[in-house]
């Protein structure tokens, strides 16, 4: 016990400073890794300003699918074009028939 008591003593203030030091090293590390109270104030107004940010965007995306809504579909869009073929060729037929009226006339304007 005299032994243990004298390596206390003797190694004592010497141990207390290292473990001090060590101490001291943790708590600078670990410091680092939290955040203040000023540092979570702008995080949570950076978090503020996305949040409105989103909804902004959120309404925006609402707006535009709306108006999708009344957008023709691809279907729409098909037989839009099968009626366009099929007036087109209507038209001909129809231009067509009023030339051959229009040579009618000019030829039998013609023989008078």
């Amino acid at each position: 016990m005299e032994t243990a008591g004298k390596l206390l003593k003797e190694w004592g203030p010497f141990a207390f400073i290292v473990l001090q030091f060590f101490l001291n090293v943790l708590v600078w590390k670990l410091s680092g890794r939290f955040a203040t109270r000023d540092e979570l104030k702008e995080q949570d107004e950076k978090i503020e300003k996305h949040d409105t940010r989103i909804g902004d965007v959120e309404g925006k995306v609402s707006l535009i699918e709306k108006e999708l809504e009344y957008l023709p579909t691809s279907k729409d869009l098909c037989a839009l074009k099968e009626t366009i073929a099929k007036h087109t060729e209507i038209y001909k037929a129809l231009k067509t028939s009023v030339k051959r009226f229009e040579d009618y006339l000019i030829s039998e304007g013609q023989k008078k």
